[in-house]
């Protein structure tokens, strides 16, 4: 998820013990160089509630791209 769209939504932002090198989709380093923040959030699938594990960097013009494995 976008940093800064993060933080326009007054998300709690917590920071990670041990940053991580920090690539784009394409395989190229992102700007930002390390995943450095996160945050958590509550997620419904259908009738299922999670709490979820959100990265967060900056994406340029992306507000979040969201995977699933």
């Amino acid at each position: 998820m976008n940093l800064t769209y993060a933080k326009w939504l007054h998300l709690p932002i917590k920071q990670i013990k041990e940053p991580r090198k920090l690539l784009n989709v394409n395989g190229m380093e992102n700007k930002s160089r390390e995943l450095k923040y996160y945050t958590n959030l509550q997620v419904q699938m259908g009738t299922n509630h999670m709490k979820l594990h959100f990265y967060l960097t900056e994406l340029g013009k992306q507000k979040a791209i969201l995977g699933y494995p």
